[in-house]
């Protein structure tokens, strides 16, 4: 039973991997539930081992614990909820890609790991593997986070979605609803712009980030590439979506919606 705990700890964080990197779409179905498959089976390992401690059984207990370790790093068991965003005084490089709100800017490489992240009433995700950024009205209720990956992008849903599996949830690209209601999120198109551009346009805007923390650094394009990405000539390319369909884009300060080529691809967009 210790083992058999441990290697379920461990299949679930490589599981999770599996989805995300690899697209294993059948695996979906348990992975809505890790959370609370997560805790039983710690608290079962941690309880047979205190019962029968023996050399081979810490390493069990180690395996485990390191499983569990890699998920909670990787945002699997708990996913963060999204932070209010406040000014901070941190000066940025003028080519620095920012998300520009009505509050201030927002670093892209801030959004990039936080993934989802609140400015007012607006909710900020950002997809780095689909190289997404979208605004949506927050609804009411609990913070989002960002949850299970999809094919591009990934879900978003509350707290309940996260542990248990149950509630509303929204796909973080395009707002769509997924499962839990039937209402989808609303669309805030948002500009992204170089941060001299935004200073130039609105010098008196803050910089947005969460307040006692360093920006992380800057980040290059994921090195591994997706499936649905392969044999797709120049995946990562930025565009916009609009009505008409997607189109390359540079940050350039025009609100709209953004997405990366070959996640547009995936989805059918047209242009892409």
């Amino acid at each position: 039973m210790i083992w058999l705990c441990a290697f379920g700890l461990v299949a679930l964080a490589v599981g999770y991997e599996g989805m995300s990197q690899h697209g294993v779409e059948s695996l979906r179905p348990v992975l809505r539930w890790r959370g609370l498959l997560t805790t039983a089976l710690t608290i079962a390992l941690v309880l047979g081992v205190a019962q029968e401690p023996g050399g081979g059984h810490f390493v069990a207990l180690f395996a485990g614990l390191v499983a569990l370790g890699f998920a909670a790093w990787r945002q699997e068991l708990a996913p963060d909820l999204a932070p209010a965003l406040q000014p901070i005084d941190d000066a940025l490089e003028p080519s620095e890609i920012v998300a520009v709100t009505a509050s201030g800017a927002v670093p892209l490489r801030l959004l990039e790991q936080l993934r989802t992240a609140r400015v007012h009433g607006s909710l900020l995700v950002h997809c780095r593997t689909a190289n997404s950024t979208t605004a949506f009205a927050s609804p009411p209720g609990a913070p989002l986070a960002a949850l299970l990956p999809q094919t591009s992008g990934f879900e978003i849903g509350g707290p309940a979605a996260g542990l248990l599996g149950v509630g509303p949830r929204w796909d973080g690209i395009d707002g769509a609803a997924v499962a839990g209601t039937t209402n989808p999120l609303a669309v805030q198109p948002v500009a992204l712009a170089t941060a001299a551009e935004w200073k130039t346009e609105r010098p008196d805007h803050p910089v947005l980030g969460l307040p006692g923390e360093p920006l992380p650094p800057r980040q290059g394009p994921p090195s591994l590439l997706p499936p649905a990405a392969e044999g797709i000539e120049a995946p990562w390319q930025l565009g916009r979506v609009t009505d008409d369909g997607w189109a390359p884009a540079e940050p350039d300060g025009v609100p709209g919606r953004w997405l990366g080529r070959w996640a547009a691809r995936s989805r059918g967009v047209p242009g892409a």
